[in-house]
C-alpha cells in the first residue's frame, strides 16, 4: 500500500499537485497585494497555479464537471485546444507504426557508426581512466612536470642572459671605432 497520507484518496484529486497550487495562488495574492507590485510575477504565479490544479483533477471527471470546466475555460484558450488536422506521415496504420520514408543508406551508415563510437567509447573509458590515474601517479611520485617547467625556465633566463652578453659586446664593438 501507498504511504498514509493527510489527505483523503476517495476523490481522486492528486493532492501532491493542488498543495503546491495553494501555495502559488497564496504567494500571487501576496504579490498583488505589495506596494510595488510586480504584474508579471502574480500572473506567472496564478497561471502556474492553474496549471497543477488542472494536473490535479481526477482522471474519472463526470460529464456535468467535464461541460462545466468546458464552459469556464477562456475562448482565446478554447481557440488554440481546437484540433488540427496532423499530416499523413505521423497517423497511424494498421500496425500502429508510424509511416515514414525508408532510411536513406547514408542515414543508416551515419546512425550505426555513431552507435559505434558511442560502443567503443564506453568500452574503453574504464581503460583511459586507469591511465590518466598510473600516469598521474607517476607524475605525483617522479615529478616530471615539475622538472620540465624548471628545466624550460633555466634555458629561458640562460637565453635571456645571453642575448644581453651579446648585446653588451655588440655596444662595446660600436664604442671603439670612431
Amino acid at each position: 500500500m501507498g504511504s498514509p497520507t493527510k489527505y483523503e484518496a476517495e476523490s481522486g484529486l492528486r493532492w501532491n499537485r493542488v498543495v503546491p497550487a495553494f501555495n502559488l495562488l497564496r504567494n500571487a495574492g501576496y504579490e498583488a497585494q505589495q506596494p510595488q507590485a510586480d504584474g508579471r510575477l502574480a500572473r506567472s504565479l496564478y497561471v502556474n497555479a492553474l496549471v497543477y490544479l488542472l494536473d490535479a483533477l481526477p482522471p474519472d471527471l463526470s460529464t456535468e464537471e467535464t461541460s462545466m470546466l468546458e464552459h469556464h475555460i477562456p475562448e482565446s484558450v478554447k481557440a488554440s485546444l481546437a484540433p488540427y488536422p496532423q499530416p499523413p506521415q505521423y497517423l497511424p496504420d494498421g500496425n500502429n507504426k508510424y509511416n515514414s520514408h525508408p532510411r536513406s543508406y547514408l542515414h543508416r551508415l551515419l546512425a550505426s557508426t555513431i552507435v559505434q563510437i558511442f560502443i567503443l567509447l564506453r568500452i574503453l573509458l574504464p581503460y583511459a581512466k586507469l591511465l590518466l590515474r598510473q600516469i598521474y601517479a607517476y607524475e605525483r611520485t617522479h615529478r616530471i612536470t615539475e622538472r620540465i617547467l624548471t628545466t624550460t625556465l633555466d634555458t629561458a633566463d640562460g637565453l635571456g642572459k645571453g642575448s644581453i652578453n651579446i648585446g653588451v659586446a655588440v655596444c662595446k664593438l660600436n664604442e671603439g671605432r670612431r
